[in-house]
């Protein structure tokens, strides 16, 4: 979609066949890679689970995310530049509650230790549920579909 944005004559689906292609090749890496160490995972003694995946299947882990965080954010920030005042704000919260989100977890992990990490997703994955439900417009159904 980010390429529609700035360039309309560009097909949307190349994102999603970028996205999709790079979640292939991150799959094929978690199935046929080995684990290090050989035993597979295992349990640390800050109480977290070390998966002993390969640098390169995290690599494209990472470049998932980014291929889907970057997005997001370009087009939350061009919807704040719009005139109507439900979609800036609407645009505004949602940049307001990924960058917290994406806060929590960072010092999360780095503070407290990585099991107060998943509590922060979880909470930080429910505001966001609540806070798109609260902000969704009803859109008028066909009347075929009543």
């Amino acid at each position: 979609m980010i390429f529609y944005m700035f360039r309309s004559k560009i097909n949307p689906m190349i994102g999603v066949a970028i996205v999709a292609v790079i979640s292939l090749i991150a799959g094929y890496l978690v199935i046929t890679a080995p684990y290090e160490p050989p035993s597979g995972p295992y349990l640390q003694s800050n109480g977290s689970i070390n998966w002993g995946t390969q640098p390169s299947i995290d690599l494209f882990g990472y470049g998932l995310y980014m291929a889907i965080l970057i997005p997001l954010v370009v087009i939350f920030v061009k919807q704040i530049k719009s005139a109507d005042y439900f979609v800036r704000s609407r645009a505004f919260g949602f940049l307001v509650i990924f960058g917290s989100g994406m806060l929590i977890v960072f010092f999360s992990y780095f503070v407290q230790g990585p099991n107060s990490t998943d509590v922060a997703v979880i909470v930080n994955g429910i505001i966001i549920i609540v806070f798109y439900l609260a902000t969704r417009k009803n859109m008028p159904m066909d009347d075929r579909l009543r």
